[in-house]
């Protein structure tokens, strides 16, 4: 049986590799201005930069030299991806089941990309129980929403850091400015991939998502000694875990237990079946500026009501 690294041990590995890891984000994030950031901004991509080519010490002359210039975007995904995640250390447990139902769910591919800026965090981890992608294991994914003020094309982005059995591997989902998100690429293997992980991040950025928090531990980012007149981040001591679909989970398992057993011998009813979940996009606002888009949970049909309360 294959061993995975949770996203913790994930952190604590990255953390021999540049040990002042939270001082140097600390430093870095009391230079910003939070006011120009977006929500779905921790600190903008000009800031990991610095702090990624002064870490590993990267010169304008290593751009010429290959293995180095893997060096520097390994270790910038890394940072980032780490860096932002271990300020909320926000994981996301999915109900296999509802699991399941969810990435089976066509969606359309006209979504706007605006929809991934309603992300709860700028950096969250997704748990992914029994989810198999091709030849590829995983634990679960991070996914982290870029900015950079210059609002570039290539710029403001999210993206998707797989925790897989032996290594990370970081793919770009889309651009935060571009229309639409694209989600059917060249190479085949990654849109596979892709197809089973967007539906799963497009329910959590919806806004009628059902995700059981943990309300006692509000998300903070650390705080401010009034002597000193300082703020500091704070490392959370233990995750936030968020639990999603977790009643609607145990419906669709115990329809599929029973879905024999409640069969009725009259001819005039009809036998218990389900009406398959489906995505519901639709604009509001002024202007109708606005997108929404919607996972419409499977219904249950000629199914003993009680269960379904």
């Amino acid at each position: 049986m294959l061993q995975f690294k949770n996203p913790h041990q994930r952190l604590e590995e990255f953390k021999k590799e540049c040990p002042n890891l939270n001082n140097i984000i600390n430093k870095e994030y009391i230079k910003i201005d939070r006011k120009e950031l977006p929500s779905y901004c921790f600190l903008p991509i000009s800031s990991w930069v610095k702090m990624a080519k002064n870490f590993i010490n990267f010169k304008e002359d290593d751009n010429k030299n290959y293995e180095m210039c893997q060096k520097y975007i390994m270790f910038y995904y890394k940072l980032s991806v780490y860096g932002t995640w271990s300020v909320s250390k926000i994981i996301y447990k999915i109900n296999e089941d509802f699991l399941k139902e969810l990435i089976s769910t066509e969606i359309s591919n006209n979504i706007p990309s605006d929809v991934f800026k309603k992300i709860p965090f700028p950096c969250i981890y997704i748990e992914t129980p029994g989810l198999s992608l091709i030849k590829y294991k995983m634990n679960g994914f991070w996914m982290i929403t870029e900015f950079s003020p210059d609002n570039s094309e290539t710029s403001s982005s999210v993206s998707i850091f797989l925790n897989g059995d032996e290594q990370c591997d970081y793919l770009p989902l889309c651009s935060l400015t571009s229309e639409k998100i694209s989600i059917y690429i060249e190479d085949s293997d990654i849109s596979i991939i892709l197809n089973k992980i967007i539906p799963i991040c497009l329910y959590i950025c919806s806004e009628n998502n059902r995700i059981n928090e943990d309300s006692s531990s509000p998300l903070t980012y650390g705080t401010h000694n009034k002597k000193k007149d300082k703020f500091r981040l704070i490392e959370p001591s233990k995750a936030k875990v968020r639990i999603i679909g977790e009643k609607e989970g145990a419906l669709i398992r115990d329809y599929h237990n029973r879905v024999y057993s409640e069969r009725d011998s009259s001819p005039s009813k009809m036998s218990p079946h389900i009406r398959r979940a489906h995505w519901h996009g639709y604009w509001c606002g002024k202007n109708r500026s606005e997108f929404k888009y919607n996972w419409v949970s499977p219904s249950f049909i000629n199914f003993t009501e009680s269960r379904q309360e």
